[in-house]
């Protein structure tokens, strides 16, 4: 379960921004969509959390930022060669953040015990990275890494930074864990390299970044795939079918084959460029999956529909129930960017109640999204610690903020008092040519 996440100077954010997932004790509506735990040192914990604001006030760089924390904890180790660049973006309204490392950091909660992640770099190396555990309650310091120093290699007079190391809790011997520090690349991350070789302390963190949190698009190919790929080998496939009735009631039955892209009728209408590479692809055997959806006609007979036939709507909605699925039934934390694209606004509430409802919700699953519809911006929807807004502010930079910052009272409508201006988080227009002036 997420706590919260921080970032600070990526792309549009320049001040350190804070996702909170605590709920407010205060906050007395909607206790269903409040997490709580046995051990009273943890905090209770909102199962979702929905983010507005303008369009390019920063609601898709946020999580964009998860996502690539996500993706260099998981994949950097094995994907990355010596001298990559690492794909962080800093501010750059300001002289001094364009030359100054991002920073990422979690706080979860991972079979019961609270940690503490995060790391700062800029496109050549890491400058900080650091890693705190609470098993008891109290903060043990299994590492922290700091930028010191630039050693110049006498051979290649190439430059290889020199770190601190602080690592009181982490187990192992001494010459293990130096074998540890020595394999870390500069542009690597220390937790990813001690995985590797075998470290089993660590496994509790990496694997909740791998198996726990799930960061999506709103139009992802690769979630598509991954539903498709769960239907063919028998799993949820009823729940799968059931969330893509949500949007088309008239599909019966689902259908997954796998299939060879260049022998699709569609394969002659694709540039030259991409058949070249999906016949690459396929010498190599990878193989594409052809979903088809059943109908009926007026005299019952089935009627197969390729998946390029249906609506928007009911591609995207496929495309989530997997991931859906399985946040809900292993628990862990689903966030997708602008899940409203397509969908309708009773849609996007039936997949928010599935979160909501703790019958459904067994495994403590947490849903984070940013969107535009404002029909779900309610007082029956949410809590007011589950709704966000980001903004720009006078330097271009993005603000996250929440709705319990504000004073609401029973009677507001929250989406009226939204469009209104209330909270901020709005597109402003100035005067111009296509006004008249």
């Amino acid at each position: 379960m997420l706590i919260e996440f921080s970032v600070a100077n990526y792309r549009s954010i320049k001040q350190k921004q804070t996702l909170s997932m605590v709920s407010s004790g205060w906050e007395k509506e909607f206790l269903g969509q409040v997490i709580s735990h046995e051990n009273k040192k943890l905090p209770n914990l909102v199962s979702s959390a929905v983010i507005y604001g303008p369009n390019a006030s920063g609601k898709t760089n946020l999580l964009r930022a998860l996502n690539f924390m996500e993706w260099f904890v998981s994949f950097s180790q094995q994907k990355m060669q010596i001298n990559e660049s690492i794909d962080t973006v800093p501010f750059r309204f300001d002289t001094e953040t364009n030359v100054s490392p991002s920073e990422f950091e979690v706080i979860f909660i991972n079979d019961g015990i609270r940690y503490q992640y995060g790391f700062s770099a800029d496109q050549k190396h890491i400058f900080d990275e650091w890693l705190y555990a609470y098993p008891r309650g109290a903060k043990q310091t299994w590492f922290e890494r700091k930028f010191d120093t630039y050693d110049i290699q006498e051979n290649t007079q190439e430059k290889k930074c020199k770190y601190k190391w602080n690592n009181p809790a982490l187990k192992g011997s001494e010459k293990t864990i130096q074998e540890w520090k020595n394999a870390t690349r500069d542009n690597g991350l220390f937790l990813a390299v001690a995985i590797q070789l075998n470290n089993e302390q660590l496994k509790p963190v990496f694997t909740w970044f791998q198996k726990k949190l799930a960061v999506i698009g709103s139009i992802d190919g690769l979630s598509r795939r991954y539903t498709a790929e769960q239907y063919k080998i028998g799993n949820s496939t009823q729940g799968i079918l059931e969330i893509t009735q949500y949007a088309d009631p008239s599909i019966v039955a689902i259908e997954v084959e796998e299939a060879q892209l260049s022998k699709l009728k569609e394969f002659e209408h694709f540039p030259k460029t991409i058949q070249e590479k999906i016949l690459n692809d396929e010498k190599e055997g990878k193989k594409t999956l052809e979903i088809t959806c059943v109908h009926l006609d007026n005299k019952q007979n089935p009627v197969n529909l390729n998946f390029r036939e249906e609506s928007d709507g009911t591609k995207n909605l496929f495309a989530f129930a997997g991931l859906v699925l399985k946040t809900l039934e292993f628990g862990g934390i689903l966030v997708i960017d602008e899940i409203n694209n397509s969908l309708h606004p009773l849609l996007v509430k039936k997949i928010i109640d599935l979160f909501h409802n703790p019958k459904v919700n067994k495994n403590r699953a947490q849903l984070i999204f940013s969107t535009h519809d404002i029909s779900i911006l309610s007082k029956e929807v949410f809590r007011r610690d589950q709704i966000w807004f980001t903004e720009k502010d006078l330097a271009n930079a993005t603000a996250l903020f929440p709705l319990t910052d504000f004073k609401v009272t029973k009677e507001d409508s929250l989406a009226k008092r939204y469009l209104q201006g209330r909270y901020g988080a709005i597109p402003y227009f100035e005067g111009g040519l296509v006004y008249g002036k």
